[in-house]
């Protein structure tokens, strides 16, 4: 049997966010399930207390960053993180769908096991080693979700 060499690399990323999201299931992140409750004139609803922030990416960073992965010959054996480093509490976001939707409805529902209380970039390898530059684009994003 002939064994297949294959390089692997570990890349990490959450809160991903951007054109096509999935916008309900339990596959649907929070921006994307939020805008799909904001088109089906339903509340939003927020998790806890909305005190837990996220550190969120949008995807064309994402896609920008695995491209710097695949073509670099460096290996990361922790995993690359593809992360923005910076974090807003849920409630935070919420004001920011606040701005152009200024009906919508919040409704907090219980706190689900394993929600943590905060996500952030723990390495910077991705920025210093493979220079990748990740924008904050989330204010602009949910600005001009309906546009």
């Amino acid at each position: 049997m002939k064994r297949l060499k294959l390089k692997l690399k570990i890349v990490r990323f959450y809160n991903v966010y951007g054109p096509f999201e999935i916008v309900d299931g339990d596959w649907a992140a929070v921006i994307g399930k939020w805008s799909g409750q904001i088109n089906r004139k339903e509340p939003i609803t927020i998790v806890g207390d909305g005190e837990q922030k996220r550190d969120f990416t949008h995807v064309e960073d994402i896609v920008d960053g695995l491209i710097k992965i695949a073509n670099s010959s460096i290996s990361n054996p922790d995993g690359w993180e593809l992360v923005t480093g910076l974090n807003y509490s849920i409630n935070e976001v919420y004001d920011l769908f606040k701005l152009t939707h200024k009906n919508i409805e919040k409704i907090y529902i219980p706190d689900q096991k394993g929600n943590y209380r905060e996500t952030l970039r723990e390495n910077n390898e991705a920025l210093e080693v493979l220079g990748w530059d990740p924008k904050d684009r989330l204010k602009e994003y949910i600005l001009n979700l309906d546009k």
